[in-house]
């Protein structure tokens, strides 16, 4: 597992990320998420440590069924480009900033 956070590391780098892409729990970038059975969004490992302890819903504490977590996998790509896109966009920025700082009339 990464120690460093992708959400950090991209909002350090001037990039937001939609809350809907972090997972409730941990507030992290979901890498692999799943939907649970009060209809929201968890990163799997996240929620799966949750539901050893608890058989309540972590974002509206109505009971869930505990054994049923469903991959989301459309959710998972979107996540997924939106990332490599805005590190791509990152990695080209100080080369279009270089041919930007020309000389100034004045």
């Amino acid at each position: 597992e990464d120690d460093v956070s992708v959400r950090i590391m991209l909002e350090d780098l001037g990039v937001t990320v939609p809350p809907e892409y972090m997972c409730p729990i941990t507030m992290e970038v979901m890498t692999d998420p799943v939907i649970l059975t009060d209809g929201h969004v968890y990163e799997r490992a996240a929620i799966e440590k949750w539901l050893k302890f608890h058989s309540t819903s972590p974002k509206t504490n109505q009971l869930v069924e505990t054994g049923q977590l469903i991959p989301c996998h459309p959710l998972r790509v979107i996540i997924t480009e939106f990332v490599e896109t805005a590190l791509r966009k990152i990695e080209l920025s100080p080369q279009l900033h270089q041919g930007e700082g020309g000389a100034t009339g004045g």
